[in-house]
């Protein structure tokens, strides 16, 4: 089930990542907190924030870099040392998210979900398994700093700033691209392989893992889209909201 992540090599690797991440995190919270302008709770949810863009950054370069200079392999065991690697960073992220989701930012159900499913995702892959795959999902990431940049200027009072209409519509169509219009098709895709590789219940390492990716593409993808529809509805109803002047 588990296969190479079970290693001391990914272990390590996985280990260091989640270490990293925190210390990141309480590094930016601190700089913050001296320079005396930021009061505690948003300098705690700007160190989350600083955590998570940075991930996002390296998760989408090493990514982009995996499937631009491979081809889609015949094998969905087919192991790739970059995914490996970059698998490791991220599950050890997604450990280090789940551990902030719980204990240090606001509790959010959507994030739970969504802390814990990437995390087994990337653990399982590393067996090796769905190695090209995982690397379009991750993919996801690219529109992660817009929303914390977003994040970032509505907890600074930077909402009237013209730039802010800016990063919240690019923050959207970012999301739509990575995980609408392109996420589903590719889960579309994902889907088919993974039901045909069931086909042959003798090649498959584990029913359950196997199960968990159906499953778990099913959950993120529903929650991509509640997320976009959220987007959609208030940007309707803000426009819906303002008044038409006399002439």
């Amino acid at each position: 089930m588990f296969g190479e992540a079970m290693h001391s090599k990914q272990l390590l690797r996985m280990g260091m990542s989640a270490v990293a991440w925190e210390i990141l995190r309480i590094g930016a919270q601190k700089a913050l907190l001296r320079s005396g302008k930021f009061p505690a709770d948003v300098a705690r949810e700007l160190g989350i924030s600083f955590a998570c863009t940075i991930h996002a950054i390296i998760a989408s370069v090493l990514s982009l870099y995996l499937v631009a200079v491979e081809s889609r392999p015949d094998s969905l065991y087919r192991r790739f040392d970059l995914a490996q690697v970059t698998y490791a960073i991220s599950s050890g992220f997604f450990a280090w998210d789940l551990y902030a989701v719980l204990f240090v930012d606001k509790f959010d159900v959507g994030f739970l979900i969504h802390a814990v499913s990437c995390l087994l995702c990337y653990v399982f892959g590393q067996f090796p398994f769905l190695n090209y795959w995982g690397a379009y999902f991750l993919l996801f990431e690219l529109s992660t700093p817009l929303l914390h940049l977003r994040k970032a200027m509505l907890l600074t009072g930077n909402k009237s700033s013209p730039w802010f209409a800016f990063v919240e519509k690019a923050f959207a169509l970012a999301f739509f691209v990575a995980r609408i219009a392109v996420g589903i098709p590719m889960s579309a895709m994902v889907w088919q392989d993974l039901l045909d590789l069931l086909k042959s219940p003798h090649k498959v390492h584990s029913h359950f893992v196997v199960y968990f990716y159906l499953v778990a593409n099913t959950a993120l993808c529903g929650l991509n889209v509640f997320w976009f529809w959220n987007m959609v509805k208030k940007k309707l109803a803000g426009a819906g909201s303002k008044k038409i002047k006399p002439t």
